[in-house]
């Protein structure tokens, strides 16, 4: 994106901000290593191999067609991995997951019976109520860590959409400290339900500025840039230090801006701006 091919097709203009490799093998090998690269390929190519065996020797119609259809929908799921990250989102991981929990079972389906003939007890004796409570415990726990996020990243778009407002001009002063102030509180919640999702602070600086508090922008910059660096918050460093008349710290983050990305505009306007001696 950082090339002059991607600044002329259109590409993002802020590389920095990619938390994802847009393929799952490439980002389980930078962070797993080579223990990933190897251990991804095998979660999808056993099951595979162990299906081609059987679509070889079996002969109920429907079973090979079921085993056909489960092994097609993993080979997707490979190929989706080249240019996607299904199993980081939790919604499409549970469905693959799922996919994977049918094959087996077709894969094992006669090994299963012969255990279950095997004795006259269940294999799980639980009282329902505790498989009930059990079961909601699984459901419950994630799915309220996944709530928050959303709840964050609900309040924080919206922060996003008032923050932008307060650079059109069709608004006087007044309304746009309103719109920042406004922004700040819906990023403070934000804050208490997913203190991880740095876009927070990029905003919350960005909201500060607008009411002139350019000490509390350069602390919620600074979090931001040492989490997702990259030309947009380094231009908003070096904005809050010229509005501090911090002239050579803001220099600094514009050189680390371009090195980003050398066509990034705002980073050259500021930067030019800086030359210009105003």
């Amino acid at each position: 994106a950082s090339t002059e091919y991607g600044s002329q097709v259109n590409l993002i203009d802020q590389p920095g901000s990619f938390r994802e490799a847009h393929n799952e093998y490439l980002q389980t090998w930078e962070e797993m290593g080579l223990l990933g690269i190897l251990l991804l390929p095998a979660l999808i190519t056993v099951p595979l191999l162990h299906s081609a065996r059987l679509l070889f020797r079996e002969e109920d119609s429907e079973r090979l067609y079921r085993l056909g259809i489960w092994s097609l929908s993993l080979i997707f799921v490979a190929i989706s991995c080249l240019t996607f990250f299904p199993l980081r989102l939790s919604a499409t991981a549970a469905f693959i997951m799922l996919l994977m929990a049918g094959l087996r079972s077709d894969q094992t389906k006669n090994q299963v019976a012969e255990i279950w003939e095997m004795s006259d007890r269940p294999l799980l004796s639980w009282n329902p109520r505790t498989a009930l409570l059990a079961g909601i415990l699984v459901i419950v726990i994630p799915a309220h860590q996944q709530i928050g996020w959303w709840l964050a990243n609900h309040e924080t778009g919206l922060a996003a959409f008032l923050v932008n407002q307060t650079t059109t001009g069709t608004y006087d002063n007044e309304q746009r400290r309103l719109f920042a102030g406004e922004a700040l509180r819906r990023l403070n919640r934000a804050e208490n339900w997913a203190g991880g999702f740095y876009e927070i602070y990029n905003l919350r600086g960005s909201a500060h500025m607008v009411l002139g508090n350019y000490r509390e922008a350069l602390e919620n910059y600074r979090i931001a840039a040492s989490n997702i660096p990259g030309p947009e918050v380094y231009t908003n460093l070096a904005a809050a230090h010229i509005a501090r008349n911090e002239l050579e710290p803001a220099r600094n983050y514009l050189e680390l801006a371009l090195a980003y990305n050398p066509h990034y505009q705002k980073a050259r306007q500021a930067r030019e701006f800086l030359d210009s001696g105003h």
